[in-house]
């Protein structure tokens, strides 16, 4: 499952990077193409959005996963170890119940989604596709992260010399 996630995150960053870099690249056409040639391109900017979304939440998938998100441990690093994993299996127990409930609505999502994008002749659902995957890669990498804080909690009290 590692491996699994570690190349989700690789696939993620490829994705992520070259949305940001086509971005640039048809902002920078769209500027030279209005402000010298004096034609704009109307789709630059749906297309612009659309690529925009999909960085976001491939991206948010890859911050997640390094551990590189925002996270408020002050009270919580007080704490001894045992009621710190308590406290960690909690909260990934929400955040896969919130994660389940999305992936479990993806479908109907989808096919309510299903009209064409205006100027992009895309259907709508391209806009949820890099969320499900950034959602589905979370829930995998909490599972993983909820396994190793019950594996440490369990262990705990057999290395507790009395």
């Amino acid at each position: 499952m590692k491996k699994f996630l570690g190349l989700l995150e690789k696939i993620c960053v490829i994705f992520a990077v070259s949305c940001l870099a086509v971005m640039i690249s048809l902002n920078m056409i769209q500027i030279f193409s209005r402000y010298l040639l004096n034609t704009a391109f109307v789709w630059v900017y749906p297309l612009t959005m659309l690529l925009f979304v999909w960085m976001t939440f491939l991206g948010a998938f890859v911050v997640y996963h390094q551990k590189k998100d925002i996270v408020v441990l002050f009270i919580l690093n007080k704490l001894s170890s045992a009621p710190r994993l308590v406290i960690q299996l909690i909260t990934n127990v929400l955040v896969l119940l919130l994660l389940a409930l999305i992936l479990w609505q993806a479908p109907t999502l989808i096919r309510q989604q299903s009209s064409i994008m205006q100027i992009i002749p895309l259907p709508r659902y391209f806009q949820i596709i890099p969320l499900l995957v950034g959602i589905a890669g979370i829930f995998l990498d909490s599972i993983l992260e909820s396994i190793a804080a019950l594996k440490n909690l369990i262990e705990k009290p057999r290395g507790v010399v009395s």
